[in-house]
């Protein structure tokens, strides 16, 4: 693994699948094997749902972590 990206996200619905290709995209042309976490702090707007069905290049690892309850960014993270 040469990089993991970590995106914190809380109700992102509308810009996360452009942020996870963005991701994607830039290990892809840097010619990195890596993984995109997203880190999530309760969102209730179905960003998890989007993040899990956003097409990622074959090099890539998707994680998206879910919390039940917004707590913050830095809980989030932790």
């Amino acid at each position: 693994m040469d990089l993991s990206i970590i995106i914190p996200v809380f109700n992102e619905s509308t810009k996360i699948c452009a942020d996870i290709q963005s991701a994607s995209s830039f290990l892809h042309e840097h010619q990195l094997h890596g993984e995109i976490i997203i880190a999530d702090d309760g969102s209730t707007d179905g960003t998890c749902e989007l993040a899990k069905d956003t097409p990622v290049d074959k090099q890539v690892k998707l994680h998206v972590l879910e919390t039940a309850i917004h707590k913050g960014k830095g809980f989030a993270l932790r």
